[in-house]
């Protein structure tokens, strides 16, 4: 088994799949161990709530964290909803892992 990233270059190989963060647009794309064009999936998903519809206003940039066994990457953006969101995908050797994750403003009676 071997499961290797390119910092530089944001991508993930293993033998069971490649992840690309495609530069040019806000999608990540899925393809076969071989290169087979699999899908691109549209990474900036709104998080909605009773207090109002989310809009993405600032796109960070990826950040990479290599572990044993995992590479993640992260990015923060700013909403015109949430305190804080960042998308989170976690990439393992035979699957991975795509998760919002979002703060609410203080300022929200609960």
């Amino acid at each position: 088994m071997i499961a290797r990233s390119d910092k530089d270059s944001r991508r993930f190989a293993s033998d069971t799949y490649r992840l690309t963060l495609l530069e040019d647009r806000p999608f990540v794309r899925v393809e076969s161990a071989q290169g087979d064009w699999l899908a691109d999936l549209f990474v900036l998903s709104s998080v909605h709530s009773l207090h109002g519809r989310d809009d993405t206003v600032k796109i960070g940039t990826w950040e990479v964290d290599e572990q044993p066994g995992v590479t993640t990457f992260t990015l923060r953006v700013e909403s015109s909803l949430w305190k804080a969101k960042q998308y989170r995908i976690r990439c393992f050797p035979h699957r991975f892992i795509y998760d919002v994750e979002i703060e609410e403003r203080d300022t929200w009676q609960k």
